[in-house]
């Protein structure tokens, strides 16, 4: 699940999670985790709270960079603050952060790789897309998302936790 944590929807997912004793790995934002300050020091914010009760449930947290930004078209410092920043808003959360990112977009290039391995982190990326931040109708996210299931056999699946339409559907798909 990408982009959060939601005030909101990540928590309701979660609970569709536990009610089929399923973990997922939750790439978050760290926009939407609190602040990095010019000394370097995390401040989580609220949403904070949301991703550790994600911990205590068994979830995965993993960064997915500080802003959202196409990854592929930054260098540089900018590149750097937006993996870096993250990653220590994730190890203020839980000082043993999982090694994921996910370039937002999908968009990576040899630089930010480097970067990655740098910080000790690995790259995963999907080979389903739910496609749930484009189609607002949930029977329509169902319907694809089972059908390439069935097609692709296994696979990671994108959804994202910043959408009520992915709430909706996910019953459906467990």
């Amino acid at each position: 699940f990408d982009d959060g944590p939601h005030g909101v929807y990540t928590a309701e997912i979660a609970a569709i999670l536990k009610q089929y004793g399923a973990p997922a790995i939750f790439l978050q934002v760290g926009s939407n985790l609190g602040t990095v300050g010019a000394d370097g020091k995390a401040k989580l914010g609220p949403r904070a709270e949301v991703s550790r009760k994600l911990l205590e449930a068994g979830h995965t947290l993993a960064n997915h960079s500080m802003t959202h930004a196409q990854l592929s078209k930054l260098k540089g410092d900018g590149l750097k603050s937006e993996v870096l920043g993250t990653d220590e808003l994730l190890k203020a959360v839980d000082g043993r952060r999982s090694p994921l990112f996910r370039f937002p977009y999908g968009a990576r290039n040899d630089e930010g790789l480097d970067v990655l391995s740098g910080a000790q982190l690995r790259s995963v990326m999907w080979n389903i897309d739910s496609l749930d931040w484009a189609d607002p109708v949930p029977s329509s996210i169902v319907e694809r998302v089972l059908r390439t299931v069935d097609k692709e056999g296994r696979g990671i699946v994108l959804f994202h936790d910043i959408h009520e339409r992915t709430v909706k559907a996910l019953p459906a798909i467990m």
